[in-house]
């Protein structure tokens, strides 16, 4: 369990220091080559993330599947399987909150 908190505090750190990079990273004045080592140790930070993740959900499921029925632990798993499925479209949806867009927005 100690793993899975240190994993989880992993993640949650990275969301935080996620934020708008582009703003942070334009007053360092960047040359090319910086820009493409930051993007580069970006994306290896996201693949571990990522597999972070994958071990915390694996990891969940075995401990629920200690206590939840076989039926309860499907609704489980088609739960998680529809946010994969999904999952970009609720990344497009923050980011235009983010941007102040509205779902519906009503024009007067």
């Amino acid at each position: 369990m100690k793993t899975s908190s240190f994993i989880l505090m992993i993640i949650l750190a990275g969301q935080v220091v996620a934020g708008p990079q582009k703003e942070r990273f334009n007053a360092l004045n960047l040359t090319e080559d910086q820009k493409t080592q930051m993007q580069e140790v970006k994306q290896q930070q996201q693949e571990k993330l990522q597999l972070a993740r994958e071990q915390i959900m694996s990891e969940s499921m075995a401990l629920m599947a200690e206590f939840l029925t076989p039926e309860q632990l499907a609704q489980v798993q088609q739960k998680q399987d529809h946010r994969k499925a999904h999952g970009g479209e609720r990344k497009h949806h923050r980011k235009m909150k983010r941007k102040g867009h509205k779902k519906n927005q009503d024009v007067e």
